[in-house]
């Protein structure tokens, strides 16, 4: 994985059934979820005001990982 390799970690077997394990679970727990059908769950539980500062207040980052349209 391109992460662990910026971080100088290796990944082996182990490491990718974990991940899959914790990302893919069908019962969502505080540490297994799908990940999938979380990505967006946020909008879900914020406000819109709570949404509005999160946006203001990550303004120099957001734009690496979210289009205006995430939003």
């Amino acid at each position: 994985s391109a992460l662990f390799q910026h971080v100088g970690l290796e990944i082996d077997d182990n490491v990718m059934s974990y991940i899959e394990k914790t990302t893919k679970s069908k019962d969502s727990s505080r540490l297994n979820r799908d990940s999938a059908k979380n990505v967006k769950s946020w909008k879900k539980r914020l406000s819109p005001e709570e949404i509005t500062r999160i946006k203001q207040g990550t303004s120099e980052v957001w734009r690496k990982f979210y289009l205006e349209t995430d939003w």
